[in-house]
């Protein structure tokens, strides 16, 4: 596939989580990168720029410093990082692939690659530590490059299924354990939703999942119809203090006998505000060690 994709400094700093100051840094010191200027002199990036920025920051988790690796010819550095990159073991390395696939709206690729690397790991180690991030970045390229709604949509959607497909053949024995899986009345993310899904079915739960809103009117209509073990919702971005606490309180009111678990974006700035009885969750780590 011939490589034509170019990205910003912040498309740079997303992909390979080093961050702008520091490139611009090498750039100027060890004139690592040359970019191109846009008519607005903002840098531009090629693919080359990012596999190579992506290669340093393998070899410096070996501990190579950035000061010995500039100093190396092309072929000295190929060489080491050919020598190293068989050692390197972090199921998060595919990620960069997965962002370009995504780019390039090359959705075959795409699932593809979402096969062999489900193939290669644990289905935990799979949602925790490749899903939940993929899921993640691709929402901030989103914003950063002003994608088309109608592509992201569409993506979601399509990926959301495969979570849920991924799921039903996980699906085999299965414990007592009951858990309720719904959106709150925040915009909640149907892939995170998913993901929440996946793990629940991989901790053998028995699931009641919904994926349409549940409102206060409907939690406080649930009270008493039964009690599942679990409980899980989240809170994103368009929902006040003020509401979060309310539904917080009548989602406790409701479930009296359940964990109830909360997660979201929104929680950043407003877990403090919750009841001491909800437990709260940053990522599918912590959930997993709760559930």
């Amino acid at each position: 596939m011939e490589l034509f994709q170019t990205y910003s400094i912040g498309d740079l700093e997303l992909i390979s989580e080093v961050k702008a100051s520091t490139i611009r840094m090498w750039e100027k010191r060890y004139e690592l990168f040359s970019p191109l200027r846009s008519v607005q002199n903002e840098r531009i990036y090629s693919q080359k720029d990012l596999n190579l920025l992506l290669k340093i920051t393998v070899l410096q988790s070996f501990k190579f410093k950035i000061s010995y690796l500039s100093s190396l010819s092309e072929a000295e550095f190929e060489n080491l990082f050919e020598e190293y990159s068989l050692k390197f073991n972090s199921s998060n390395k595919y990620l960069p692939e997965f962002l370009f696939l995504f780019l390039e709206k090359d959705g075959e690729g795409f699932e593809s690659l979402f096969d062999k690397v489900y193939e290669q790991l644990f289905p935990e180690e799979f949602i925790v530590n490749v899903l939940e991030p993929l899921i993640f970045k691709i929402k901030k390229l989103i914003q950063i490059r002003n994608i088309d709604s109608i592509y992201a949509d569409y993506f979601f959607n399509k990926l959301t299924l495969k979570i849920l497909c991924l799921a039903e053949k996980e699906k085999t024995f299965r414990s007592s354990k009951e858990i309720l899986i719904f959106q709150s009345d925040s915009s909640a993310i149907p892939c995170n939703l998913a993901l929440v899904y996946f793990l629940a079915t991989v901790k053998k739960y028995k699931i009641h999942f919904y994926f349409n809103k549940l409102t206060m009117e409907s939690l406080e209509k649930m009270k008493g119809v039964f009690q599942p073990d679990v409980v899980y919702t989240e809170f994103n971005e368009n929902i006040s203090s003020a509401k979060m606490l309310k539904y917080s309180e009548v989602l406790e009111e409701a479930f009296p006998m359940s964990k109830n678990i909360i997660g979201g974006s929104r929680l950043k700035d407003g877990w403090k505000l919750l009841p001491d009885k909800i437990y709260t969750v940053k990522n599918l780590e912590s959930l997993s060690e709760i559930l």
